[in-house]
């Protein structure tokens, strides 16, 4: 698990960093980083996205995801997990949830989430993780000049997720085929898009709701697709 840990502390401390640097900074370069930060999650997102070989599974999966992660109002769980942080630690700060969700889907989601700290697990070293750190870090610093301190909060699911899979990895490793996680990163591209569009202000799209389509692709895969 040290990759994982590294990877965590590397998103601390590019909070840190763009909390440091927040009031130096001018509203309009930060805009302007925010942008560009929104449009590269876009793009990751278009890309993992394409690389499905089975755009009409994935779309069923995100469709169902939506519909039960609505129905349940799955959301409300997050938010009141982030409020209670937010009272806690960051009661001046209003984008706090939102600088806490956001980053989470960010470094959460996509496929370096998985095969980084599967290969670390497997023994494999931790090339994978060391340049997701790299990425993961940079993004810290741009998303909490913005976001503020929510950023560094993302750091406690990211290792939570990794950390699970590290451990798990001789374990889950004959079902960690090349076909699954191409397909289920490309779930996750669709969320990525979400996210970018929101980080951009195109449209408010609740990416939330649509975190189960990841359970429900796992669901789903083992019992139609293999």
């Amino acid at each position: 698990m040290i990759g994982t840990l590294l990877n965590g502390t590397t998103v601390v401390i590019g909070a840190f960093i763009g909390l440091l640097l927040k009031r130096s900074l001018s509203e309009k370069l930060v805009e302007s980083l925010f942008n560009a930060i929104g449009l590269c999650t876009l793009l990751l997102g278009v890309s993992m996205a394409l690389q499905s070989e089975n755009l009409v599974f994935v779309f069923m999966t995100v469709v169902i995801g939506t519909f039960i992660g609505e129905l349940i109002r799955f959301d409300n769980g997050i938010i009141h997990v982030s409020s209670f942080l937010k009272r806690h630690f960051a009661k001046n700060n209003p984008k706090f949830s939102e600088g806490l969700i956001d980053s989470f889907f960010l470094f959460c989601v996509g496929s370096l989430t998985i095969l980084g700290p599967l290969e670390e697990g497997l023994g494999r070293g931790m090339a994978i993780l060391l340049t997701k750190s790299l990425l993961d870090g940079i993004a810290a610093i741009i998303l909490s000049v913005r976001l503020g301190n929510g950023v560094l909060f993302a750091s406690i699911p990211l290792i939570i997720v990794q950390g699970s899979i590290a451990l798990m990895a001789r374990s889950v490793q004959p079902f960690m085929t090349d076909g699954f996680i191409t397909e289920i990163s490309a779930v996750g591209g669709v969320l990525l898009m979400g996210l970018g569009i929101n980080l951009l202000e195109l449209k408010k799209i609740r990416v939330s709701n649509m975190l189960l389509s990841l359970p429900i692709f796992v669901l789903l895969y083992f019992l139609i697709m293999r």
